[in-house]
């Protein structure tokens, strides 16, 4: 006998039921929604999870089941679009790696970002670029720099930040991957994220979304503020593979094949229409 239950209320049938599901719905003071679909009972069999979120897509409820076994280590290199940090970090990022790009509120993050983005797909690499502006910016310093962000292998996609309330949109991000055999997507204007959805419930939203990928997928997570990277790395620090935090003229590079950060001048030659670094 299977019970679905709604509430806390315990009755008969909790006694004589072999297996009890209960539906939770959590809305939060931010407006986040969340849905869980917890075991509370299994009789007979040894159970490992007792808690799930469930989001409800097009495609009816999914049940997120948390990953059993761990993924295969990187094993090639993901180029970062400039050959000095490159250089400095033994081939560029490892594929598959979770990365988050800091910058200040003037949107350097973001306008950098772009050109690396370019970069990549002018080397074969499939993009996906989330931004939550119906014209975002970095198009117009892209466009300064003669570079055409216009590309191929780019998918730019404008959503609401205010889809971010709802676990639904993690997994659907996930599926877009997936789909569209994506192999880095950037998602830009991340702090409008964290000031919509609340620092304390990133790092589940970021554990759904790895949960549903199924490739390795080298995803870059872009900060236009330092004071929002700040509150969310107390939450995300143990996942991010690599923080590169850019300051005027500065960049301070951390990866996990080092244990000091790497730094970096970097200027941009509006003449040559580049961005150039120098190890410092």
């Amino acid at each position: 006998m299977i019970l679905v239950k709604e509430g806390t209320e315990v009755t008969a049938a909790d006694y004589i039921a072999d297996v009890i599901l209960e539906l939770e719905h959590r809305i939060y003071e931010s407006g986040v929604s969340i849905r869980y679909l917890k075991i509370l009972k299994s009789r007979g069999r040894p159970q490992q999870y007792v808690t799930f979120p469930l989001v409800i897509t097009e495609r009816g409820r999914v049940v997120i089941t948390p990953i059993e076994k761990n993924r295969e280590p990187p094993s090639e290199r993901l180029t970062t679009g400039a050959p000095e940090i490159d250089e400095a970090l033994g081939g560029g990022v490892w594929r598959g790696s979770l990365v988050a790009v800091v910058g200040p509120p003037d949107g350097l993050a973001s306008k950098l970002m772009v050109l690396t983005a370019v970069e990549l797909s002018r080397r074969g690499s499939k993009v996906l670029y989330h931004h939550h502006k119906v014209v975002p910016t970095f198009t117009k310093f892209a466009e300064a720099l003669g570079v055409k962000w216009q590309r191929p292998n780019i998918h730019w996609y404008y959503h609401p930040v205010s889809e971010h309330k709802s676990l639904t949109w993690w997994f659907k991000s996930a599926q877009m991957v997936n789909e569209g055999e994506i192999d880095v997507h950037f998602a830009d204007q991340y702090e409008q994220v964290v000031s919509s959805l609340g620092v304390e419930l990133l790092l589940e939203a970021a554990r759904v979304y790895q949960t549903i990928l199924k490739r390795p997928v080298t995803t870059v997570l872009v900060f236009n503020s330092y004071e929002a990277w700040d509150a969310a790395s107390k939450h995300l620090g143990s996942i991010v593979d690599y923080v590169f935090r850019f300051e005027h003229g500065r960049l301070v590079a951390n990866a996990p094949d080092f244990a000091s950060p790497i730094e970096f001048e970097f200027k941009i030659d509006w003449e040559k229409r580049k961005v150039v670094y120098t190890r410092r």
